[in-house]
């Protein structure tokens, strides 16, 4: 932590981690924040990362680089005109996530000490396998018991999750599924997986309907993670079988006897334990050969130097806030309006006509009615 924290005690609060750096010769050396109270300003972190192997990209650099099936290495480097670092992934990278992972737990922290509310995450299915305890259940249960979530129920739960083989309520699964990961990983190959993030007492009423739904903003957090296929809310895709008299959560005196909806209705929080699923395609970077091509579009079977490993993520317990900016302000402005073209070999000459009418990113604000037409 650089900035953003204060505290009277000066010592405490500089008494984290040496920085170092060095220009001309020079070297430079100070301290890091390491405990305070946020001071309302932004705060600003460094993470530094070790595992620097650049030379495992070098494959993938300029024209003739191969392109990595499931990666981002062609879509990239076209939309970027082939200025493309391609060393670690860039901002297709999930090193890009650090920042909600980072400020996810700053507000983990508020939400916490202001409300009360914990948010836990389990992997709920890895390949074919599933949980068969899930996190949604078992506070529903607790809830249905004891009218109330403790503080003790809520460590017990943390505890399991963090002593399983993978990060998973279900014990018996999480063995499995630990299995069968490292089995893939010998392999060469990866797998895909889901993660249940569920927060536990949430104040009720917090968010609207429509264009400030609490749940448009979680599924587009959620949504736009790298890797991400899917993402639910509540019971998501096993309400389309139920008939509503099966699908509605009774309501008694004591509060809501289900949790269908997942806390949330209409957009807006019912204090019931906010329950979202995100599925996750496997690692796309994997040490078996495929079928892949040149970004010139020369055809080649590519095979991965790099040891491919399979990570289930849940740097989605932050909750990310944010939100997108409309598709037509990341297109440069030549392609704003584009004759449809597919990116395929046999249009590649299309894509080469777009780039070259205009070199800038400038969005012409007379365009954007139609820009809008078109991406509907």
């Amino acid at each position: 932590m650089l900035s953003g924290l204060y505290q009277n005690d000066h010592d405490a609060l500089t008494s984290g981690p040496e920085i170092e750096a060095t220009v001309d010769g020079t070297t430079f050396t100070t301290t890091a924040y390491e405990t305070g109270y946020t001071t309302g300003e932004p705060i600003s972190a460094l993470v530094l990362s070790a595992a620097t192997k650049s030379r495992h990209y070098d494959q993938f650099a300029g024209p003739t680089g191969a392109v990595r099936p499931g990666h981002t290495d062609l879509v990239k480097y076209h939309k970027a005109r082939g200025h493309v670092d391609i060393r670690g992934g860039g901002r297709s990278s999930y090193r890009s996530t650090i920042s909600d992972v980072i400020g996810g737990s700053i507000a983990r922290l508020f939400l916490q000490e202001t409300f009360g509310t914990v948010i836990l995450s389990s992997i709920s299915q890895v390949g074919a396998l599933k949980a068969q305890h899930s996190l949604s259940d078992h506070f529903t249960r607790l809830l249905r018991q004891g009218g109330a979530i403790t503080t003790a129920q809520i460590e017990a739960a943390q505890q399991q999750l963090e002593t399983a083989e993978i990060h998973s309520l279900d014990a018996e699964f999480a063995a499995a599924a630990g299995d069968l990961i490292k089995q893939t990983r010998i392999a060469g190959d990866s797998i895909g997986a889901a993660v249940e993030v569920v927060a536990v007492k949430v104040p009720a009423l917090a968010g609207d309907p429509l264009y400030n739904s609490l749940k448009l903003r979680l599924m587009g957090s959620l949504g736009g993670l790298h890797a991400a296929q899917s993402c639910e809310v509540g019971d998501g895709f096993q309400v389309v079988s139920r008939r509503g008299s099966e699908n509605n959560d009774p309501i008694r005196q004591t509060g809501y006897q289900g949790n269908s909806h997942g806390g949330l209705l209409g957009g807006v929080t019912t204090g019931m334990p906010l329950v979202c699923r995100v599925g996750f395609k496997p690692t796309s970077t994997i040490v078996k050969a495929q079928q892949s091509v040149q970004k010139i579009w020369k055809r080649l079977s590519l095979c991965w130097k790099k040891g491919g490993t399979t990570r289930a993520w849940a740097c989605e317990q932050g909750l990310r806030w944010n939100r997108g900016w409309p598709l037509s302000c990341s297109m440069p402005s030549s392609c704003t309006r584009p004759a449809p073209w597919t990116l395929t070999n046999s249009s590649y000459s299309n894509l080469q006509k777009c780039q070259t009418r205009g070199a800038s990113s400038r969005i012409d604000q007379s365009r954007l009615p139609r820009a809008w037409h078109w991406i509907c």
